[in-house]
C-alpha cells in the first residue's frame, strides 16, 4: 500500500499543479543513484572503509566542500553510507548535507527483492571514536543537528523512522532520539523545512574514551527511496544553549553559486557566446549566531584552465546581520555588462565562487569556515546540459506513442552526432528489457528529421550515468543532423513499448520551458513536472567524438548473434558463438515494441505463423538481454 499511495499522491500532484490537464509525464523514485554507482558491495550492512581514529570536542561538520567527494569525511565518520550532496535537500541551513536512503554504499539497492511496502534497516551514519573520559555532567556537553525528511527527493512514509543513538560505556548502543517518516494525511504539495534539535549528554555511561553517536533510517531498502537530510552536525562542551534554537557563531551560504550561463550547466565549448551569460546574480546566507554583525561576499568567475584569469568579480554590499539564528539573506542584482573576455579554444571549466570576506568577530571561529565558500563549475566541452548530473527521480511517459522533446540552440554550425540518456535503474523491473523511439526535430517540432525506432537503452556506471545513443540507423550507419548556427533544434524520445521506459530528471532545476509533451494527435504541450531532465545532445564536427567516460554496471562476455537467412519467409537459423554450457533464452519483439515470443534458446526460429514485417530479436542470460538483433519476416 505505501508504494502504492506514494505513486497516487505524486499522481495527484501533477493533476494539481497542470493547467492543461497533462498527466502524462509521471514522477517516480529511483531504484539506484547512477551518480554513486562504482562498485558492487555485497558487505554493506557494517562496512567501514575509513581508519578508525579517535578524535576530541569540538565535534562539527557541515558537509560543506566535503573532502572525500560523496562519502563522508574519514576524520569525522567511519561509515560511507551517507550520500554527501549540495542539491537534494531543500533550503539547507549551509551548502552540502549528508541523505540517509535505501541505497548501499555503491548507490544499489540494499536488497533489490525486498518489500517496497517495508522499512527495514538501511544507511548509518557513523562518527568517529570522541574519547569523552574525565567528562560530566557538568561539562554541558550538547549534540545540536537539523534534520529533513524528504527535500527534492522521495517522501519517507510512517514508519520510515530516523534514530539517533549514542554507544554507551558498555559498547551497547542506546536509541536517544527517533523521527517518524511523513504522515499520509500531510500534503504532496508540502515539502518539510529542515527542523533542529538537540540532546544534552547527562548520562555518565556516556562519559567514556570511546564515545560514538550515529545516525540510522529504517527505508524501503529496494531503491533510491525515503530519503532523511542531516546539516550542522555540532557537539562540543562547555554549551549553554539548552533549548532549540540552538545557536553558533557562523553565517555560512545555504545555496551553491549561481550557473554561470543563462539556461545551460554545460555547452559544447565552440558555442560559447558573450549572450550565453546569466547576467542575474543570486546570492543566499543563513545566520547561525544569536549576534549582530557585518559581512562581505565576493562573487568570482573563473577559467579553471587559466586560473586567475577572473570572467567575473563582483563585491556585494556589506550586510548587517540582526541577533537572530535563523535569518537568511537574499541579495539579488543584475551584472550586465561585468564579465571579461572570453575566447575558449578547447574544453574547459568555468568555476563559480561565493565567498565570505573579512568577517566580523562572530564569524572568525575555524571550525565553521567551510561554508564561508561556495563552488558551482560549468562544463564547456561538447554538449548540451541543463541538469546538474544528479538525479532525484525518474519520469516515464504514460501510454505508447507519447512524445517528450527538450530544447535548445546553437550559436555556431555544427553537427549533432548522438545524445545522452540517463536511464536509472525501475523497481521490479529491468528498463533494459522495453523500448524508446529516439527522436529529433530542427526548427520547430513540426519537423522531424531523425528517429531510430525499437531501441533499448543501457545502464552505465560512473558519475553522471549517461548511456550515449548515435545517431545511426538500423544497420548502425551515422546518420549525424547538421545544424546551422542559430537554430533551434529538440531531441527526445518516444514511448515504443507497453512497459514505460524510465529518464532520470533533475528536481533541483526547473526547466519546463524548454521541455515539451505530445499525447496521440493531440497538440505539443509544456511539461509541469518543474525537473530538468537528464538527455544531453552532443554536438561535434568530429565523426568520432570524445565520450563522457562511463563504465558498464553490467559485464558480459564477446557474445554475437548471427541469424540467416534475413529476410526469411518462415525459418531463421541462429547461430550463437560463446554461448556453449550456458542456459539463454530468446525474446521476440514486433516493430511496436510488443513481446509476441519467448522461448528457451534453439538453433532456430520458426515465424511461419506470424504476420509479415518488422522483429526484433534479442538473446537473454539470466533475464538479461546481452544482444539484440533485426529481423524481416517476408
Amino acid at each position: 500500500m505505501k508504494i502504492y499511495l506514494k505513486f497516487l499522491s505524486i499522481l495527484l500532484l501533477l493533476l494539481i499543479c497542470t493547467s492543461n490537464g497533462n498527466a502524462q509525464v509521471i514522477l517516480g523514485p529511483l531504484e539506484e543513484n547512477q551518480s554513486l554507482i562504482s562498485f558492487k558491495d555485497e558487505q554493506h550492512k557494517n562496512l567501514q572503509i575509513c581508519p578508525t581514529q579517535v578524535i576530541s570536542l569540538p565535534f562539527f561538520d557541515d558537509f560543506a566542500n566535503n573532502p572525500n567527494a560523496y562519502h563522508p569525511n574519514c576524520a569525522k565518520w567511519q561509515d560511507n553510507h551517507a550520500f554527501i550532496n549540495d542539491n537534494m535537500a531543500f533550503a539547507p541551513p549551509s551548502i552540502g548535507t549528508a541523505t540517509l536512503d535505501g541505497l548501499d554504499p555503491g548507490g544499489r539497492p540494499y536488497d533489490k527483492t525486498a518489500d517496497p511496502n517495508g522499512a527495514f534497516p538501511a544507511d548509518t551514519l557513523t562518527s568517529q571514536l570522541i574519547d569523552l573520559s574525565g567528562k560530566t555532567a557538568a561539562s554541558n556537553i550538547i549534540l545540536s543537528y537539523f534534520y529533513q525528511a524528504q527535500g527534492f527527493a522521495d517522501r519517507p512514509e510512517s514508519g520510515d523512522s530516523l534514530f539517533l543513538e549514542f554507544l554507551d560505556i558498555d559498547t551497547v548502543w542506546q536509541k536517544i532520539k527517533a523521527y517518524d517518516g511523513i504522515s499520509n494525511a500531510v500534503s504532496q504539495l508540502d515539502t518539510p523545512r529542515f527542523a533542529q534539535d538537540f540532546v544534552i549528554l547527562d548520562d555518565s555511561r556516556y562519559f567514556h574514551a570511546n564515545f560514538q553517536f550515529r545516525f540510522r533510517n529504517l527505508a524501503a531498502i529496494c531503491g533510491n527511496n525515503d530519503h532523511w537530510h542531516l546539516d550542522h552536525v555540532y557537539m562540543d562542551e562547555n554549551r549553554t544553549d539548552t533549548t532549540a534554537p540552538v545557536y553558533y557563531s557562523d553565517i555560512c551560504y545555504s545555496t551553491v553559486p549561481m550557473q554561470a550561463f543563462k539556461k545551460y550547466s554545460a555547452i559544447p565549448w565552440r558555442h560559447f557566446d558573450s549572450s550565453l551569460w546569466n547576467d542575474t546574480l543570486r546570492m543566499r546566507t543563513f545566520n547561525h549566531s544569536s549576534q549582530s554583525g557585518t559581512l562581505d561576499r565576493t562573487y568570482t568567475i573563473e577559467d579553471t584552465a587559466n586560473l586567475g584569469n577572473l570572467l567575473m568579480n563582483v563585491a556585494t554590499p556589506s550586510f548587517n546581520y540582526l541577533p537572530s539564528p535563523n535569518i537568511r539573506d537574499s541579495y539579488d542584482t543584475i551584472l550586465s555588462g561585468s564579465f571579461g573576455a572570453f575566447a575558449p579554444t578547447g574544453p574547459t571549466q568555468l568555476r563559480s565562487r561565493y565567498t565570505i570576506d573579512n568577517p566580523t568577530a562572530f564569524q572568525g571561529n575555524p571550525l565553521f569556515v567551510n561554508s564561508d565558500t561556495a563552488y558551482r563549475y560549468t562544463t564547456l566541452d561538447n554538449y548540451f546540459a541543463y541538469d546538474d548530473g544528479t538525479p532525484e527521480m525518474r519520469a516515464f511517459l504514460q501510454g505508447t506513442g507519447t512524445q517528450l522533446a527538450v530544447e535548445f540552440e546553437t550559436t555556431v554550425d555544427d553537427t549533432l552526432r548522438g545524445i545522452y540518456f540517463h536511464l536509472p535503474h525501475y523497481i521490479n523491473r529491468n528498463a533494459e528489457d522495453d523500448f524508446i523511439n529516439v527522436k529529433v526535430w530542427v526548427d520547430n517540432l513540426q519537423n522531424e528529421v531523425f528517429s531510430r525506432d525499437i531501441l533499448r537503452l543501457r545502464y552505465v556506471g560512473g558519475f553522471g550515468g549517461m548511456y550515449y545513443v548515435q545517431l545511426a540507423d538500423f544497420a548502425a550507419v551515422p546518420t549525424p543532423v547538421g545544424l546551422s548556427a542559430n537554430t533551434t533544434f529538440y531531441i527526445g524520445w518516444q514511448q515504443a513499448s507497453t512497459v514505460p521506459v524510465p529518464v532520470g530528471v533533475d528536481r533541483s532545476i526547473d526547466r519546463d520551458d524548454v521541455t515539451f509533451v505530445k499525447v496521440g494527435g493531440n497538440a505539443w504541450q509544456n511539461t509541469d513536472i518543474n525537473c530538468a531532465v537528464m538527455i544531453r545532445p552532443v554536438l561535434s564536427p568530429d565523426e568520432n567524438p570524445l565520450l563522457i567516460p562511463v563504465e558498464n554496471i553490467q559485464q558480459t562476455k564477446n557474445i554475437s548473434l548471427n541469424i540467416f537467412p534475413n529476410p526469411s519467409d518462415a525459418v531463421f537459423n541462429l547461430d550463437c558463438e560463446n554461448c556453449l554450457g550456458e542456459n539463454y533464452s530468446i525474446k521476440v519483439h514486433n516493430s511496436l515494441g510488443q513481446q509476441v515470443l519467448q522461448k528457451e534458446f534453439t538453433n532456430q526460429l520458426d515465424l511461419g505463423t506470424f504476420p509479415n514485417g518488422l522483429y526484433f530479436i534479442s538473446l537473454y542470460d539470466n533475464q538479461k538481454a546481452v544482444v539484440s538483433q533485426r529481423i524481416l519476416k517476408k
